[in-house]
């Protein structure tokens, strides 16, 4: 792989289901959490969510980086607004469908705690593709 990003069980087939129109749903939500133990193929949630937003905020936006399927996505979230003070960040997913809560974990991504202190911004960009 690519990437360290995990390509969801549940996203393959979201993606083979959206591909032959089986599903309207889109990719249109990043979630982020402070847990750990959710970054295999079999993942559904995020071992602890603490926020999600999508696309229609100005804190989420998904890049194209190559022609080929190469995406990026980013969230930008404010200690003590969108998280809590000094919350420590570990976690986060791109999720189909996913704007009013459930929806489909597409991939799923783990890293080191990144605290999100008072007042200061922190932006998270999770690399993926579709290979």
């Amino acid at each position: 792989e690519k990437y360290m990003t995990v390509h969801t069980n549940a996203g393959k087939e979201w993606h083979s289901d959206k591909a032959h129109g089986d599903v309207a749903t889109a990719i249109d939500t990043i979630a982020l959490g402070t847990g750990t133990g959710s970054e295999d193929d079999n993942t559904t949630a995020l071992a602890s969510e603490l926020y999600r937003s999508d696309r229609s905020n100005a804190n989420v936006e998904f890049v194209e980086t190559d022609p080929t399927g190469g995406r990026e996505a980013h969230i930008t979230v404010q200690g003590g607004t969108e998280v809590p003070a000094d919350a420590k960040i570990s976690e986060m997913a791109v999720i189909a469908g996913g704007a009013g809560g459930d929806g489909t974990v597409i991939f799923v991504d783990e890293f080191g705690d990144i605290t999100v202190e008072a007042g200061h911004q922190e932006r998270f960009t999770m690399p993926y593709d579709y290979e």
